[in-house]
């Protein structure tokens, strides 16, 4: 009975340990984390719903020295681009699809990296079909951090693939003219981090829970 309980015990604590890191890595995220200056790159947003209610608009701010080129269409979803005044593209928005909870979805765009070595940063942001925005825009660590990308001589990357010039208009649905961010609105879910620790605090506090029924059961 006692190696029962034990092996009960254990199990719990490893599914809920599981459960904190599923939700710690619960944030939008750009891909690849590294690339070449000057590069031709497919980025690829990987968006992983973290709340009861579906995922429905992803919004993304096209970093300066980044230049769009294009995106891949995605069935179910259509998307716009955001430009300045003098054109340039800004930032890209999907909308008209829907992610459920406990899933995710990607989408691909092509942009041509800025000719320096450096750090990149994503800023996203992630609207849910209840209303609440959550703004991926933070530092490395942060709570709700952006998504980064170094940039280093020799990784990865097409440097002289021609067809990754920047396109003049985009393929799908019209341009929208803001560089406005939307901001987290109240009620919004607190980030990945912040669950993650919540969950850790909870399967520590029922393995000591369980620990003490069991020395419970052994006095008795």
């Amino acid at each position: 009975m006692t190696s029962r309980i034990v092996l009960s015990v254990v199990g719990a604590f490893l599914a809920l340990l599981t459960f904190g890191a599923s939700i710690a890595s619960a944030h939008v995220t750009i891909w690849p984390r590294q690339s070449a200056p000057g590069a031709f790159e497919k980025y690829v947003v990987r968006v992983p719903s973290e709340r009861p209610s579906p995922t429905v608009r992803v919004e993304l701010d096209v970093p300066d020295g980044v230049t769009f080129s294009r995106v891949m269409p995605k069935p179910g979803w259509r998307y716009e681009t955001a430009r300045n005044a003098a054109g340039r593209v800004t930032g890209i928005v999907w909308s008209g699809g829907s992610i459920g909870p406990e899933e995710f979805d990607e989408f691909e765009f092509q942009a041509r990296n800025g000719p320096d070595q450096g750090t990149v940063a994503w800023k996203a942001r992630q609207i849910y079909a209840d209303g609440v925005s959550v703004a991926w825009d933070g530092p490395a660590g942060s709570k709700n951090p952006a998504s980064f990308t170094e940039l280093k001589a020799g990784v990865g990357g097409d440097t002289s693939h021609g067809g990754g010039q920047p396109a003049t208009t985009p393929t799908s649905a019209p341009s929208i003219h803001t560089d406005t961010p939307a901001v987290m609105a109240e009620g919004s879910n607190g980030g990945g981090l912040t669950l993650a620790l919540a969950g850790a605090a909870f399967a520590v506090g029922s393995l000591a829970l369980l620990l003490s029924i069991m020395g419970l059961r052994r006095g008795a």
